[in-house]
């Protein structure tokens, strides 16, 4: 998805792992899900606030249930002003959404000091091919 603007987001790791498997063997399928479109459609407008509202994972109900470290962090990140947070993938890293750019080092400093062993403060970034993002990723390394 062509992210435009860019959409940043602080990315947080708890000291606890969440095991895959065990994420997705605890799944319950509870109601239809949630598409992309509305994201991609949101990303294509720019609209940073709309993307955020329609965040979702499926996968955090079960794995909020094998640790106490996925809510724990959304807690942390809305605590420290995040509107839009959401767990990454199948855990046990989350994100926030980040509108204003100049907290970013405010959020993530705040992750840390409440015991989360890593926070990242990051950017999308889009390119046409796997070739310019290996060409891109080479130079930003």
């Amino acid at each position: 998805i062509a992210a435009q603007p860019e959409i940043h987001f602080v990315v947080t790791h708890p000291p606890e792992g969440c095991p895959t498997p065990a994420v997705y063997a605890g799944y319950q399928f509870l109601s239809p899900q949630r598409g992309a479109e509305g994201i991609r459609a949101a990303c294509q407008r720019g609209d940073q606030e709309q993307v955020g509202r329609l965040l979702f994972n499926s996968l955090q109900s079960s794995a909020s249930q094998l640790t106490s470290w996925i809510e724990k962090q959304l807690k942390i990140l809305n605590n420290a002003g995040c509107a839009y947070t959401s767990m990454s993938g199948s855990g046990s890293s989350c994100f926030a959404l980040v509108t204003d750019t100049r907290r970013m080092s405010v959020i993530r400093r705040a992750a840390l000091d409440a015991g989360l062993t890593r926070a990242y403060a990051v950017k999308s970034w889009y390119t046409s091919s796997i070739e310019k993002q290996i060409q891109l990723w080479s130079c930003v390394r």
